[in-house]
Parts: structure tokens; sequence; C-alpha cells
């Protein structure tokens, strides 16, 4: 992963992320988990609904710096698979409570 442009005056925060996120192949999801920022939070920064706020934007850039510990934080959270969310009615019945 190379080192992700700064923002032009120009660009809009949410074309920035999105041109960033698209260059390095990163999902918004994995994004979601190495900054510990709600997904659907994310995507709202990436679709221009919202700016995030300083401390959002800078956990954003820091994740995206290039560095080294950037890189491999977005490694691990890649790896990391997560199980689909179930209700506890279903959770009841799989651990075999009733």
């Amino acid at each position: 992963m190379a080192q992700i442009a700064s923002q032009t005056p120009s660009e809009s925060f949410a074309e920035w992320l999105t041109a960033a996120l698209d260059r390095e192949e990163i999902p918004q999801t994995v994004l979601a988990k190495v900054t510990g920022i709600d997904p659907s939070q994310i995507n709202t920064y990436c679709t221009g609904k919202y700016t995030p706020k300083a401390d959002n934007a800078w956990l954003i850039r820091k994740a995206l710096d290039g560095s080294r510990a950037s890189r491999q934080a977005i490694k691990r959270a890649r790896s990391v698979r997560t199980l689909p969310m179930i209700g506890p009615a279903e959770l009841g019945r799989k651990l075999g409570r009733r």
C-alpha cells in the first residue's frame, strides 16, 4: 500500500475517501474495523451525506496513511471473519435453551 495522496482543495472528503478506498481496494467494512467507526457512518462519509468530525477524519486518515502499522491493521481486519447477527431467540435455540 502506497502513501495515500492528500486531499486537494477542490476535492471533497467523500471524493478523497472513495478514491483512496478504491485505489487501495479496501472495503468500507475493513476501514470501519480498523478505525472503530460504525460501518454505516463510514458509508455516509463516502456518499457525502455527512462530513466526519475532526476525530473521525483523523482516524480515517491515520488508517489510510500507508504506514507499516496501518498496513498491518488493515491486513488483520481483512482476515477477521465476523459471525452473522442473530436474534436472542435463535441464539437460545442454538445454545440448547428454550
